[in-house]
């Protein structure tokens, strides 16, 4: 393994570690008293651009200073062709990352705890991925 492949590795390390605070985060925005759903669905968000970020990261492809799960997506499925499916789950979530956190822009109905539920699942997916490329 040559040492860019490390440093790869070490820096996608850290987007996980980050994206599974941001996963803690949005758990423990579903234990409060009441759940604080949109909390909750703002990290998701963050959560989940972080590990798709952290993939990129390990296999070496530059990506722009972006929050769309789409974009990130498309670049990655080259590299993951069999992740198609999962990246999908997460392309809904990018509207997570504003629509919630703004005034002006909560047109769109906020998830409930299902949703973000069904989310963190999709998170777990990606992080268990990026977990296995980090520790390869």
């Amino acid at each position: 393994m040559s040492g860019s492949d490390v440093a790869r590795k070490r820096e996608a390390a850290r987007w996980l570690k980050i994206a599974q605070d941001d996963r803690d985060v949005a758990r423990i925005c579903l234990e409060a008293a009441p759940p604080k759903i949109e909390i909750a669905a703002y990290h998701c968000q963050q959560s989940a651009e972080k590990l798709i970020k952290g993939m990129l990261v390990c296999v070496g492809v530059h990506f722009p200073k972006t929050h769309d799960i789409r974009a990130l997506t498309e670049l990655a499925e080259a590299h993951f062709p069999d992740c198609g499916e999962l990246f999908s789950q997460g392309i809904p979530l990018t509207g997570w990352g504003f629509v919630y956190r703004y005034p002006g822009l909560e047109d769109e109905p906020p998830p409930d705890t299902r949703d973000v539920r069904d989310a963190m699942a999709t998170i777990d997916a990606l992080a268990g991925l990026l977990r296995a490329l980090t520790a390869s």
